[in-house]
C-alpha cells in the first residue's frame, strides 16, 4: 500500500495539530503512524503523518486546506518515504 508523508513545522508553541487532524478526517484520509516532535535548538516542534492510500487528488487538496488553516506554520510537506522527488514542500 502506498504511504505518504506529511510533515508540518511551526516555531515552537505556534503548531495547531487540531486543524491538521481535521482535515484529515475531513477528506476520510488513513492515518497509519504519527509522531510529535520538539527541536530546541532550532526552535521547530513538528506533527508527523504517515497516511495510507492517499491519491494525488487527496494530495492536492490537503495542502491547499493546511495552507488555509495554519498561517503560521514554517513548512508543509508531502512525500512518499523513500522516493525523494516526490516531496512537495510548502514554506511560509
Amino acid at each position: 500500500m502506498e504511504v505518504h508523508r506529511i510533515v508540518v513545522r511551526a516555531r515552537i508553541g505556534e503548531l495547531r495539530a487540531v486543524p491538521v487532524w481535521r482535515d484529515v478526517m475531513q477528506l476520510g484520509l488513513r492515518v497509519g503512524e504519527w509522531t510529535i516532535s520538539v527541536d530546541r535548538e532550532l526552535n521547530v516542534e513538528s506533527l508527523s503523518l504517515d497516511v495510507l492510500g492517499m491519491r494525488q487528488t487527496d494530495v492536492n487538496e490537503l495542502r491547499t486546506r493546511l495552507r488555509s488553516a495554519l498561517p503560521s506554520a514554517l513548512a508543509v510537506d508531502v512525500y512518499q518515504p523513500g522516493i525523494p522527488e516526490t516531496n512537495t514542500r510548502l514554506r511560509r
